[in-house]
């Protein structure tokens, strides 16, 4: 659950101060967890169900030209949205304010078991994804360069870091660039080839 009083409260930093790293990234390429141990995996996908029932298929698919994992989603029941309805099976382009697709060289996933629901204090006419992450844990897949690797990852509290280990009892040593974070409501929902 996003606690917005609670993290302005722990937020400590001045402004133009740089905040400390939060994931666990490979001091060289070489340390990246993908190429220790990964293995092939070109494609992710996370099914989504939310309000309403509606799915919603989020798509990583590896480009070997340009190393980046391009995202796209669908909606194998249609889109229910503002009034939007109907049956659309084709995926779409997840699309910048620019219009060019959205690339990541890093995928993560998250599965962190997530519910609808309206949060304490908030006044809503309908539910959202309520994400509970503090003093839990649960599986993730982490995609970079074409592989993937799997794990628990684990986080004491609101203010604590997230930790990520490996199958094989390592940590998670991650690539730099850009990555994408995606919760996955539960493992059954995601697949990796």
């Amino acid at each position: 659950v996003a606690y917005p009083d609670k993290m302005v409260a722990l937020d400590k930093l001045n402004p133009g101060q740089i905040p400390a790293v939060y994931l666990q990234y490979a001091a060289t390429d070489a340390e990246v967890s993908t190429v220790v141990g990964g293995t092939p995996a070109t494609e992710a996908q996370n099914e989504n169900i939310g309000r309403t029932n509606m799915s919603e298929i989020h798509r990583f698919q590896y480009d070997e030209g340009t190393k980046k994992y391009k995202v796209s989603l669908k909606w194998p029941n249609g889109p229910k949205w503002e009034g939007v309805s109907g049956v659309d099976t084709k995926w779409h382009n997840w699309v910048d304010n620019e219009k060019k697709q959205v690339t990541r060289d890093n995928v993560l996933i998250i599965v962190a078991n997530w519910e609808m629901g309206i949060s304490e204090g908030v006044t809503a006419t309908h539910k959202e994804p309520i994400v509970k992450l503090d003093g839990k844990d649960g599986h993730f897949f982490y995609l970079n360069q074409g592989k993937v690797v799997e794990g628990t990852w684990s986080k004491a509290s609101t203010d604590a870091p997230f930790r990520f280990k490996l199958d094989d009892g390592t940590f998670l040593k991650m690539a730099p660039g850009q990555t994408w974070i995606e919760l996955a409501k539960a493992q059954k929902y995601v697949t990796v080839s």
